[in-house]
């Protein structure tokens, strides 16, 4: 047979044959076979991106609250030092028992130095230190009045078996925080139907004591006259007085017979603590001081602004007076700081007999 009849008779005999379709039918079943799914499970990283956003909005947030919402700085309160007529009746006490035995040598220079280098030849502020004993006087009393407490720790009773009916007893602090303790003896007897009474007593300052008396008036505008008296002819006499909310204290000395100084002392209270304004009315001096106390290495020092203005004299400066010790004595430490100068340091007593709480001692060695 040949080639191509036999291709013929296949052809034939594939048609002839009949082959089923089942692909639906395998269709059919492949959709009925179970289906497992598969999970792809990934990777977790740690993602930087959102944490990093998250603070910096935070950091956000504080500022824009800081920034918008800003507190005052808290202030400390300060008791008013003179509110009540027994504080200023211990002021005046305090401060004419530290005058009145101040004898003018023992406020005398004991050294006048550059703060650097050697000493002046020639005086470099003759009029400041013309009037620095006149001010070195006062500086127990602003001592007192700038570094204690502002109600003096005072402790009342009264007395049945002397002569007077009632104590009060106080301290006083200085520079070096050192106590100084009093106790006054009085009588006080009020004027029937008034505002007005008279007073009259003793204080007591270790062993020492003075006698004073006074009358004043206690109601809004508050006034007190006081004397303590050495003997007749030397005494300090002190007139307090509340002038539009600044206490106004008169201290007049007088010696033999004779005013030697009157000097206004005006007290103000700030939030940042007590001003005191000083002022010569009567002898040499003609200069206006003002006190404060501020510190330096943690201690307390007193600061005073000076202007001393007339036809023939117009200085100007700032004086730091500190207590450091020379050869086992107390003394105060003034560094003068003219405003048309040089700075030098001035030094001067500060031992006062019969006064305790200020002892000699090598404890406290500072300088500027």
């Amino acid at each position: 047979m040949k080639k191509k009849d036999l291709i013929q008779l296949i052809k034939s005999k594939a048609e002839e044959v009949e082959i089923k379709d089942f692909s639906d039918n395998i269709l059919k079943r492949v959709k009925d076979l179970p289906r497992q799914e598969q999970v792809i499970m990934h990777k977790s990283r740690l993602s930087l991106k959102p944490m990093f956003t998250l603070a910096l909005g935070a950091l956000a947030t504080v500022f824009l609250l800081m920034l918008f919402y800003q507190p005052n700085t808290p202030i400390i309160p300060t008791d008013p030092q003179f509110e009540s007529m027994d504080n200023v009746l211990v002021f005046s006490t305090m401060s004419t028992s530290a005058l009145i035995d101040l004898a003018e040598d023992e406020l005398t220079t004991t050294e006048n130095q550059t703060l650097a280098g050697p000493p002046f030849t020639n005086q470099p502020d003759p009029k400041i230190n013309e009037e620095i004993s006149d001010v070195a006087k006062y500086f127990e009393v602003m001592e007192k009045l700038l570094a204690s407490h502002s109600d003096f720790d005072i402790e009342k009773e009264d007395l049945t078996q002397s002569e007077y009916g009632k104590r009060m007893s106080f301290k006083a602090r200085d520079l070096l925080d050192q106590e100084i303790q009093y106790r006054m003896d009085y009588n006080q007897n009020r004027i029937q139907n008034t505002n007005q009474f008279s007073i009259d007593g003793r204080i007591d300052i270790g062993e020492v004591s003075y006698q004073f008396s006074g009358n004043g008036i206690e109601n809004d505008h508050q006034e007190l006259t006081l004397r303590m008296s050495k003997d007749d002819l030397n005494y300090i006499d002190v007139e307090y007085q509340l002038i539009n909310e600044k206490y106004h204290f008169d201290i007049i000395i007088t010696k033999q017979g004779e005013i030697t100084q009157d000097v206004s002392l005006i007290i103000e209270e700030t939030e940042d603590g007590k001003n005191v304004e000083m002022h010569f009315n009567i002898g040499e001096s003609i200069g206006t001081y003002m006190f404060s106390m501020t510190s330096q290495d943690n201690q307390k020092m007193l600061k005073i602004s000076y202007v001393i203005k007339d036809d023939e004299t117009d200085e100007s400066g700032e004086l730091l007076v500190r207590i450091s010790s020379l050869q086992g004595t107390n003394v105060y430490s003034i560094l003068v700081k003219p405003d048309q100068g040089i700075p030098y340091i001035l030094q001067r007593n500060r031992t006062i007999p019969g006064r305790p709480g200020l002892t000699e001692s090598t404890d406290n060695q500072y300088d500027f």
